[in-house]
């Protein structure tokens, strides 16, 4: 019985047994052991039935090498067999197959990967009996070395791609299978094979960020916080309790401090650990060049400006290795696009790049492109598109499926991308592939080893299916991935070795010319209840167009219109779709301070002028 397999009988047998003795549990107490003639105890009787069936013999396959084979290679494949029955097992039995069929698309990757041991593992290739006894609990590996002829593979240009490989081991000759791991061998009996373009992009972009609360906003004295209204006027409420003056440290040439609006820095930290998605992101990543990023500039701000250790080395990890990679700057702290369509929210938008415009290159020390919009979820409905082209951007993330191709298509994986025309412009649509999408964040195998060779599998079939064209995939990581390092490593390398795929990166992508593929119509206003409300998204516009009217009268209005578009844009962010309440309290305070700090001017003593002014008038 497979693991998952004994997770899926034990589950089932617990909630059953759980849902037999809920009454008796209501008004008894249950004994620590079974008292003599007394019913047997469901839940007890699941739990050793789950602890006899664990108590087997399994296999995983660690190695395979070549991972491409060809003719006059040696395939080598090693094996890890585990006891995990309390016994001694005396001749452990471990066998090779291979299935001499080749797999012809992305069904039937899947379809051998999912077989169970009962399922046939193929043909016999080799069978080794261990030399000596496995003590309970002990683990050994097992090496199969065979000629690459000697698998039974045709060697003719037409018969390149995977074939199912499989180890098993049993504990004696003269029982049956106790477990099965299966692989693929990705037989290379071509001299060239036709080659897939992929790109694959990453976003870097954070958890909720609170903004702290100013205490006494709205009633401190005029010119507190060192900001003082040009000309004779002076605000009542104080624009700016934290700014840093355009001499300080950190201040940028055209007066914004560089950490003015700057949140998140006290709580980056554990978002940057290497348990940490980010971390887990960059390990998995950063050695990796062909791997293009999309990061948040805040992100990158909030662990520049933290103390915290973790955060300093993540982001000296991640500056080091941005040399020879596709990067571009998302909108300052990641705002909702979609739902900034929906309520009136260009000018939050058209801050939010501003923001980022004007401190990329003191975030990151280089100017990556600006031009990308990554709708949450991929979310990219005409009305977000119309948004997104008004802004000057020339391409959109899209979701998985979004804009697939038409059912009586030719082509069952095209290029990803198609170009819209909205009133605004047009818009290059990334569409990633869902299948290979799903490979890395949902990696199926049992080692490094086998999920890597599913992943040469799945493009394998992919780059013999039909084209008009030269396909060029893209997949695009959602937003919460939280790779294992070691795992998603193993893949990324993979692409890189395989004949038939070309790692290229996005910026190549969008550079190229649509595919000639008919395509289901776009959606016009898909309605998603996760998004910020349209209302809040206006109020929240309100109070930043507003700031900016109010901006000019202050001697610096730079950093204030730093610390306003920062504090306003943080509840529009993506990552507060995980906590709508929290979102909501965040988007009235935020609007309620703003509003405090511009509500009006007052007049200073001996002004030759005199200066009043009400929001409003």
């Amino acid at each position: 019985m497979s693991a998952r397999t004994r997770g899926a009988t034990l589950a089932a047998a617990l909630t059953a047994a759980a849902l037999t003795a809920l009454p008796l549990a209501a008004v008894a107490v249950t004994p620590a052991s079974p008292l003599p003639g007394a019913p047997a105890d469901p839940l007890r009787s699941a739990i050793q039935a789950e602890a006899a069936a664990e108590a087997v013999t399994d296999v995983a396959i660690t190695s395979i090498s070549p991972q491409v084979l060809t003719p006059d290679e040696t395939l080598t494949v090693i094996a890890r067999v585990h006891n995990a029955t309390p016994e001694e097992i005396e001749e452990p039995v471990v066998r090779l197959y291979v299935n001499r069929f080749r797999v012809v698309d992305r069904e039937g990757v899947a379809a051998w990967a999912d077989l169970t041991p009962a399922d046939s593992p193929g043909s016999v290739i080799e069978t080794r009996v261990l030399e000596a006894p496995l003590p309970a609990g002990a683990t050994r590996d097992v090496r199969f070395q065979v000629p690459g002829r000697n698998l039974g593979f045709l060697d003719l240009p037409d018969t390149w791609g995977p074939r199912g490989l499989a180890v098993s081991v049993a504990e004696s000759p003269a029982v049956g299978v106790s477990d099965v791991d299966r692989s693929f061998v990705l037989w290379q009996s071509a001299p060239s094979v036709p080659r897939t373009r992929l790109s694959v992009i990453v976003p870097l972009t954070g958890d909720p960020v609170d903004v702290p609360q100013e205490a006494g906003t709205g009633e401190a004295a005029p010119g507190a916080d060192g900001e003082t209204p040009a000309g004779d006027a002076s605000p009542e409420a104080t624009p700016d309790a934290t700014q840093t003056s355009a001499t300080s440290p950190g201040s940028t040439g055209t007066g914004t401090s560089v950490t003015a609006g700057v949140l998140g820095t006290e709580t980056i930290a554990p978002l940057t650990s290497p348990q940490g998605r980010l971390g887990a992101v960059l390990a998995a990543t950063s050695t990796r060049s062909h791997v293009a990023f999309a990061l948040d500039p805040a992100v990158v701000a909030a662990s520049k400006a933290s103390t915290d250790p973790t955060a300093q080395a993540w982001t000296a990890s991640l500056l080091a290795s941005l040399d020879g990679r596709d990067l571009f700057a998302l909108g300052w702290a990641d705002p909702d696009v979609a739902a900034l369509a929906r309520g009136d929210g260009a000018s939050l938008l058209t801050g939010a790049l501003r923001l980022t415009d004007e401190r990329i290159h003191d975030v990151l020390g280089r100017a990556p492109r600006t031009d990308l919009a990554w709708p949450a979820g991929g979310l990219a409905d005409a009305q977000t598109l119309e948004l997104v082209a008004s802004t000057g951007a020339r391409a959109a993330v899209g979701a998985p499926g979004v804009l697939a191709p038409s059912p009586d298509g030719r082509e069952q994986s095209p290029t990803g991308r198609t170009t819209v025309t909205t009133d605004s412009g047009s818009v290059v649509v990334l569409l990633p592939d869902a299948g290979l999408v799903g490979a890395l964040v949902n990696p199926q195998g049992s080692t490094p080893a086998t999920v890597a060779q599913r992943l040469l599998a799945e493009t394998a079939v992919i780059s013999q299916e039909e084209s008009a064209d030269l396909r060029h995939l893209v997949v695009a990581l959602p937003r919460e991935w939280h790779p294992n390092p070691v795992l998603a490593g193993a893949q990324l390398d993979a692409l890189e070795v395989a004949p038939w795929v070309d790692t290229t990166s996005v910026s190549a992508l969008l550079g190229a010319l649509d595919p000639a593929v008919d395509r289901v119509a776009l959606p016009t206003d898909v309605q998603d209840r996760d998004m910020l409300d349209a209302e809040t998204v206006s109020e929240l516009a309100e109070r930043f167009a507003f700031a900016q009217d109010f901006a000019p009268v202050l001697t610096d209005p730079e950093a204030f219109l730093a610390k306003q578009a920062a504090q306003l844009l943080a509840p529009t962010s993506v990552a507060w779709r995980a906590d709508p309440d929290g979102r909501a309290d965040l988007a009235a305070r935020v609007t309620a301070e703003a509003e405090a700090r511009t509500v009006g001017l007052t007049v200073v003593e001996g002004s030759d002028v005199s200066f009043f002014a009400r929001e409003g008038s």
